[in-house]
C-alpha cells in the first residue's frame, strides 16, 4: 500500500522515524572517523581508512568543491557511507 504524503505528519506512523537516530549516529561516526587524524597519531588502521577518502576527495575537488570548505569531508563521508 503506497502511502501518500500526509502519512509522514501522521504521530501513529513510526516508520520515517524509527531510524532517525541511527542515521544521525552512523554519519557522525563517519565524518568523526575521517577527521580523526588531526586528534590522533597516525597509524595502520588511519591509513586504511585515508585512502578511499584520498581518491574520493580528488574526484571531488576536480569538478567544482575546490573552493568550498569542508564541502570535500561531506561529500567523502556521504559517499563512502554509500559504499559501507
Amino acid at each position: 500500500m503506497m502511502a501518500d504524503i500526509f502519512s509522514s505528519f501522521d504521530d501513529h506512523n513510526s516508520v520515517f522515524m524509527s531510524m532517525y537516530t541511527l542515521m544521525w549516529v552512523c554519519s557522525l561516526l563517519v565524518l568523526l572517523t575521517f577527521n580523526m587524524s588531526i586528534w590522533t597519531n597516525t597509524n595502520r588502521f588511519s591509513y586504511l581508512l585515508n585512502v578511499p577518502k584520498s581518491v574520493i576527495s580528488s574526484q571531488v575537488t576536480r569538478s567544482f568543491g575546490l573552493k568550498l570548505g569542508g564541502f570535500t569531508n561531506f561529500m567523502a563521508a556521504l559517499f563512502t557511507s554509500l559504499l559501507v
